[in-house]
């Protein structure tokens, strides 16, 4: 269930949170982890709608639509509001989440190549040696899961060199430049990345404590 936290004219990025499903639909809005409103479908959000909050202050909420994509916008009064930073918590979370569905994808992969013999997979380079990629992802995460910040280094200096084998691969084998692979992989070294800002966070609100 997509989430936001909003920051408020008082500065607390804690008190406002709204939880959502698909479409838009069953739109919840938290104070203080109390629900103080419900909007069931699109369409209400769509015309918009004004909700008393309890310090006497009025929320309005709308769905701003765009060509290409529909965000939620806020105003507490007439101010406008910007949702909070995701808490360095959910964000290092993310990222070992990421190595492990690596590593159990690769572990999958491996054992279809190694042990099954599915020939598509084969096909594609992928053998035995896809079961040790996902042992090192697997540790990998458990390590970025103890804020290691080598180990973020080491998971984006695999993918480059994962990306580089891939591409030779591809070109000695007729298959072209494997420009989905590599945007893919792309993708993946941005979004490890922010682990360096994940731990750097976490650090700093620890020695804040």
């Amino acid at each position: 269930m997509p989430a936001e936290r909003y920051v408020l004219e008082n500065g607390d990025d804690e008190t406002l949170a709204l939880l959502w499903e698909k479409g838009w639909q069953n739109l919840q809005v938290y104070w203080q982890n109390e629900r103080i409103a419900h909007l069931p479908d699109r369409q209400q959000l769509e015309k918009g709608e004004s909700i008393s909050l309890p310090d006497g202050s009025t929320l309005h909420i709308s769905l701003e639509k765009s060509f290409l994509s529909s965000r939620l916008n806020l105003k507490q009064n007439e101010t406008a509001l910007s949702p909070a930073d995701m808490p360095p918590e959910m964000m290092l979370g993310n990222v070992y989440g990421v190595l492990f569905f690596i590593a159990a994808f690769s572990l999958l992969a491996g054992i279809g190549a190694a042990f099954l013999d599915i020939r598509l997979l084969q096909s594609f380079g992928v053998g035995e040696w896809a079961i040790h990629f996902s042992l090192i992802f697997f540790l990998l995460g458990v390590l970025v899961r103890r804020r290691s910040t080598i180990a973020l280094v080491i998971a984006i200096g695999v993918f480059v060199l994962d990306g580089m084998i891939e591409t030779s691969f591809a070109l000695n084998n007729g298959y072209g430049f494997p420009t989905m692979a590599i945007l893919f992989r792309l993708i993946l070294i941005v979004w490890v990345a922010q682990g360096f800002e994940a731990i750097r966070r976490l650090k700093e609100k620890e020695a804040a404590l």
